[in-house]
């Protein structure tokens, strides 16, 4: 089966039920104010060690690199998808293992939702967390990677999705 048809056939059955278009919808609009905060997109100056002096509580990034930050979009929209797929499998399907589909799911997705917080999407400003836990000298190195990490997690999200997807469909025949 091609992968295009198998992305149809398994969003299909994923979102024909609106309450797990409803959980892709919330996971989005959860894990977008979170990434957009832990990659600089969104500053927070009460929260950085230089707060600037007469901007608003939250403001968006005046060094924002629009590109990474439409990559840090696309992880979040992703790995909501991804969550919800997760979600479908553990309440419909009752499988989930290491070593299947499903596992893949679980693995390359949170894996490429963690990787996509050392991105930042922006040249000048640091992560907030890791400058939080003491490692703001690596994000030195993580601004010249920030392109290839972002595309990295996005590859690990997709193939979190393309394995989900395959699970479903797999599952689903075997169902019925």
């Amino acid at each position: 089966m091609q992968i295009t048809e198998r992305w149809k056939q398994g969003a299909q059955l994923v979102f024909s039920d609106s309450k797990y278009r409803f959980l892709a919808a919330a996971f989005f609009m959860v894990l977008l104010p979170v990434y957009a905060l832990l990659t600089d997109i969104i500053v927070v100056p009460s929260l950085s060690l230089n707060p600037p002096m007469g901007l608003p509580p939250a403001y968006l990034n005046p060094n924002l690199n629009l590109p990474a930050a439409f990559l840090i979009i696309s992880v979040a929209a992703l790995a909501s998808l991804g969550l919800a797929i997760a979600i479908f499998q553990l309440s419909e399907l009752r499988s989930v293992s290491k070593k299947s589909a499903a596992g893949a799911v679980m693995g390359a997705g949170g894996g490429g939702s963690v990787i996509a917080t050392f991105a930042t999407s922006c040249t000048i400003c640091q992560p907030i967390w890791l400058v939080w836990l003491g490692l703001g000298g690596i994000s030195t190195v993580l601004i010249d990677y920030s392109l290839p990490i972002a595309l990295a997690s996005i590859a690990l999200l997709l193939f979190s999705i393309n394995a989900g997807f395959k699970s479903v469909v797999e599952g689903c025949k075997l169902k019925k």
